[in-house]
């Protein structure tokens, strides 16, 4: 199964929704490790590895693909090439390699030469940005099957889809679950989902979070035909639910805290060509903020809501300790939501979906 071979959307689009989506997967990352070091895109990219392997290399291509090097495309060239003349595989690495052996042996024999060394080493840097990213020993997730207590899983809302069980630092469990849409044509952009659960209380609170790529810091609504009724959608379940308010259902509560605003609109950057890093600006706006802005503004840009959102870590951090997301509330009253409301009903965006077990 791919994502990304269809010929009928252009690449930059595939290329901006597959970062959008590693964006999803680094947040999800940061809010579940709650560590004061944030993840890296690597780590993001080894978490899709291990929920999606399939779609692992179409991402990697995605990514890499215009800040490819010319000595990188030229040992890509090679491969499918030669492949084709032998009848057998050969990897664009195997050809390089032979190069780099090639190159080395001269090198040892006259270190002197310049070109040589010079040549040497964009080989190696070249060979090394050919490597698939893989997760290192100390991963940011510890995945530990054995003391996963399944029990604690509801399945019932779920089918044919991605998931992993891992076992935090902090002895809290979680499950990450990679739902995707039918048709990669219909893929307009990526959602995720972070519950905290209580079972001694039989009780839950989470956070929703919608991705958008904005062009030059800005989300313009003529641009984005479906903004709009996505947002609603994530009003229509979370605030007219009153998810948002206090158990005694007002929106301000008695202790010191923000409001219980629990769906927040995350800007995700395009990639840049000159630029080869991930890099994301990282806010997140409250939507009934976004929906404002849209109304008097017809936009969302970035200097218009510094002062109303927040960066990734103060995020990660202000819902942790309870400060934004939602009450806590019933696990039947969220299932009964999601249920009349279709949360997982298969639709034109990636949902990434995440459960924590609080200990």
């Amino acid at each position: 199964m791919s994502f990304f071979n269809n010929s009928k959307i252009d690449e930059e689009s595939k290329r901006n929704l597959a970062f959008q989506t590693i964006v999803a997967h680094r947040d999800l990352l940061q809010l579940a490790s709650k560590k004061q070091q944030p993840p890296t895109y690597e780590n993001a990219l080894g978490l899709l590895n291990e929920l999606a392997p399939e779609l692992y290399s179409d991402f990697i291509e995605l990514l890499t693909r215009r800040n490819e090097s010319e000595l990188v495309q030229y040992f890509k060239d090679l491969s499918e090439i030669k492949s084709q003349e032998t009848g057998k595989d050969i990897s664009p690495i195997e050809l390089i390699e032979r190069q780099i052996k090639t190159l080395q042996d001269l090198h040892d024999q006259d270190p002197s030469k310049k070109t040589v060394s010079k040549r040497l080493m964009e080989h190696l840097v070249a060979r090394e940005k050919m490597e698939p990213v893989r997760l290192t020993e100390n991963r940011i997730l510890n995945r530990d099957f054995n003391q996963v207590d399944r029990t604690t899983y509801s399945d019932k809302l779920f089918q044919n889809d991605f998931f992993s069980d891992y076992k935090l630092k902090n002895s809290n469990v979680l499950r990450i679950r990679f739902l995707h849409p039918d048709s990669d044509e219909h893929i307009t952009g990526a959602d995720l989902i972070y519950e905290q659960y209580d079972l001694k209380n039989n009780k839950v609170r989470f956070v929703f979070l919608q991705y958008k790529t904005w062009d030059k810091n800005v989300i313009y609504k003529s641009a984005t035909a479906n903004l709009v009724p996505q947002l609603e959608k994530m009003t229509s379940i979370l605030c007219n639910n009153k998810l948002c308010h206090t158990s005694s259902g007002t929106k301000t509560s008695t202790k010191y805290r923000l409001p219980y605003c629990s769906g927040f609109l995350r800007p995700t950057d395009k990639i840049q060509e000159s630029d080869s890093k991930l890099i994301s600006t990282g806010y997140h706006l409250p939507i009934c903020n976004a929906l404002k802005l849209i109304e008097n503004e017809g936009k969302i840009e970035k200097k218009m809501i510094k002062e109303e959102s927040f960066k990734s870590h103060i995020f990660e951090e202000l819902f942790n300790n309870n400060m934004i997301g939602t009450r806590w509330i019933d696990v039947e009253t969220l299932e009964k939501i999601y249920e009349e409301n279709q949360v997982f009903k298969k639709s034109e965006r990636i949902k990434l979906y995440a459960q924590e077990i609080i200990k």
